[in-house]
Parts: C-alpha cells; structure tokens; sequence
C-alpha cells in the first residue's frame, strides 16, 4: 500500500515540480561531491562544492518519477558533462541542494 500512495505521489508532483525548477529559465543547484571519508588519504582528491544552472528539468524529473533509474543516471550525466575534467567526480554525488 505505502509503494501504491509512493507512486501515485510522484506521478501527480512531476508535472508541477518540472514547471517549478523550469520557471524563470531553469534552477541553480549546488552539489556536493561524493563523500570520500572511506578513501585512503592518499587517494582522495580535493573536489569542492559546485554550482551549476539546469535548464531542462523535464527528463530528469520524468525518469525520478517513473523510477527509471538507468535514465535519470544518463540525464545526470549529460548535465554534468561540461564540469570540466573533474565531472567524472560528480557522477555520485552525497546530495545537491536548490538554490532559489
């Protein structure tokens, strides 16, 4: 029953929630490197918080809602691809934030 009312909740907020992030040109996020707490020292590298503007919400929101996991990974990917070399740094992340 909980995974019925899950479902249901996401498929009725993604229409809103894509014109939310998509209103006024798109959002700025913040987001923070993957936790590296679990990596030697030597092996861990300087990686900061980034900032960055979507403009394209829609796919990703789409995939979050149908629970298309392998999707919303590819369209992650494709946001961060202009990160510069560290991008790959940014592909699991331990959060983002909305930046109003």
């Amino acid at each position: 029953m909980r995974h019925a009312f899950r479902d249901l909740r996401r498929r009725n907020i993604a229409p809103w929630l894509t014109r939310y992030l998509n209103a006024n040109g798109g959002t700025r996020i913040e987001i923070h490197p993957v936790d590296q707490q679990g990596v030697e020292a030597r092996h861990r590298r300087p990686l900061r918080v980034r900032n960055k503007n979507i403009y394209r919400w829609g796919p990703i929101v789409q995939a979050w809602a149908s629970q298309n996991f392998l999707e919303l990974e590819h369209q992650w990917e494709w946001e961060i691809s202009d990160l510069d070399s560290d991008h790959r740094s940014y592909a699991y992340v331990s959060h983002i934030g909305l930046l109003g």
